[in-house]
């Protein structure tokens, strides 16, 4: 539900047919560098994409695997820098100021956008497996936005625990309220056996039942009759830290 295992068709549907005609161009430019390489060289050039090329189209998307991608993109630079076809034309004066500032700002920015994303997943796993789980690590997330569902999942699942802890609206019903517009394009189990348990936690036992029912027919191999609420013990003084920490997120 997540992706189709194929870069070419998760692109196809997030973008439609635009962006395969952008990877498609950029795929036979770099068939063209490889062609103009030394006779000799070019089935050998040739021959290094393939594993990695076949893997993206078999397997996970290059945004599930940092190792892939920075591997494939290494590999285009290499091309580029072995293969190398000059060539000749005339530009303006604002055209060479344009390129000179493009050529320094874009690969500044891009490189930022990534470093930052490659922090932010490893972040977001640190918490992930902290056990207790420790909210003051979401607060070292230097690009929500990247990472944006599987971000909102760690904040508002936090938020939903504490509301449960204290027995704390407050803090139930900000994960209602993001987790009711999510599952409309997005609906998973995990989801739905949250809601569940907010909705317990209001006291709000007819809901609660209605999401159950909704769960058990989009997820029939699921058993959802087991999500019961059951308050964990928690410490005042922890509490108090991961309603600090959730507040200076949200803020």
């Amino acid at each position: 539900m997540d992706h189709p295992h194929n870069e070419m068709l998760f692109w196809a549907v997030e973008g439609g047919l635009l962006p395969v005609l952008g990877i498609l161009l950029a795929a036979g430019m770099v068939l063209q560098r490889i062609y103009h390489g030394k006779k000799g060289t070019r089935l050998a050039i040739f021959s290094l994409f393939i594993p990695i090329v076949l893997h993206s189209q078999l397997e996970y998307p290059f945004y599930h695997s940092a190792t892939h991608w920075i591997t494939f993109v290494i590999l285009l630079y290499w091309v580029d820098q072995r293969v190398n076809v000059p060539r000749f034309a005339p530009f303006t004066v604002f055209g060479k100021t344009l390129l000179r500032v493009s050529s320094l700002l874009l690969p500044i920015l891009t490189s930022f956008y990534m470093l930052s994303a490659l922090h932010t997943n490893y972040i977001l796993t640190q918490f992930e497996k902290s056990q207790p789980k420790d909210p003051e690590i979401l607060n070292r997330v230097t690009n929500p936005v990247v990472w944006k569902d599987r971000f909102d999942w760690d904040v508002y699942s936090t938020y939903l625990n504490i509301g449960l802890y204290q027995q704390n609206p407050e803090f139930i019903q900000p994960y209602i309220d993001w987790s009711l517009e999510i599952i409309k394009d997005k609906p998973r189990p995990a989801f739905y056996n949250n809601l569940i348990l907010a909705f317990q936690g209001l006291g709000d036992e007819s809901r609660a039942e209605q999401v159950r029912a909704e769960a058990q027919y989009l997820f029939p191999n699921e058993d959802f009759s087991t999500v019961q609420l059951r308050l964990p013990q928690s410490s005042s003084k922890a509490q108090s830290t991961a309603e600090n920490t959730v507040k200076e997120i949200a803020e």
